[in-house]
């Protein structure tokens, strides 16, 4: 899992790199920067749709996970329940025969009020805990699926940056005509003081991404979800 994550992280950062180096490469002769810009903005694209389909498998990946994690949560409720009733003699003691550490059966003699009170309050206590884990692998997917969208959302405008930058680079212009080289420093210098923050927002992203998949898989994964996020 973690493979798949750090490669659509990296397609990523490749894309974002590579405009750099375009938007560093604009001084050059005219034709050499176009035909690099025609051949840059195809290589971008098609990133951009590869990158989209690692998010696609990864969202997926992401809900199996967290489909097989909330079936354990919900086996361990119901040993739970299954234990507690067996202990309190409602139910017989075979029920729990298939759970780890299955309980020996009813104890000898009625309970007094407080230590029956304290095995309904730790029973219930333990219910909330599950209850709570299988809530968070919920939210960690929603998430993640929310932060896939926005590193998609990145490589759109790294895409639409790339365009731009096409589009000015295909149009001569009378500097251009007189000098015999594309020099537009403002205009350079602008996009990629854009490209590096939108390295920077991918990054990040991507990081989170990883983030919440390791939450997913830690053992007690209500423990890792910030209400705040």
């Amino acid at each position: 899992m973690r493979d798949r994550v750090f490669s659509r992280a990296a397609g990523a950062r490749t894309a974002l790199a590579l405009l750099t180096v375009l938007a560093l490469a604009a001084c050059g002769t005219p034709r050499q920067v176009r035909d690099l810009s025609t051949t840059q903005l195809a290589t971008l694209t098609a990133m951009e749709t590869a990158v989209g389909v690692q998010g696609q498998a990864l969202v997926r990946h992401a809900d199996q996970l967290r489909q097989q994690r909330k079936a354990r949560f919900e086996a361990d409720l119901a040993c739970a329940d299954a234990r507690f009733y067996v202990a309190a003699g409602v139910l017989s003691p075979a029920s729990d025969d298939h759970c780890d550490n299955p309980s020996d059966g009813p104890g000898g003699g009625a309970l007094d009020d407080e230590t029956a009170r304290y095995a309904i309050e730790q029973h219930n206590l333990g219910r909330t805990g599950i209850l709570a884990n299988i809530a968070a692998l919920d939210t960690l997917h929603a998430r993640i699926v929310a932060k896939s969208a926005e590193l998609d959302a990145l490589m759109d405008e790294v895409v639409a940056a790339q365009a731009l930058l096409n589009t000015h680079i295909q149009t001569p212009t009378a500097l251009e005509r007189i000098t015999g080289r594309i020099v537009d420093a403002d205009t350079i210098a602008a996009l990629t003081e854009r490209l590096a923050s939108i390295r920077a927002e991918a990054g990040s992203t991507a990081d989170d991404i990883q983030a919440l998949l390791d939450s997913m898989v830690a053992p007690n994964p209500a423990r890792e979800v910030n209400p705040d996020d």
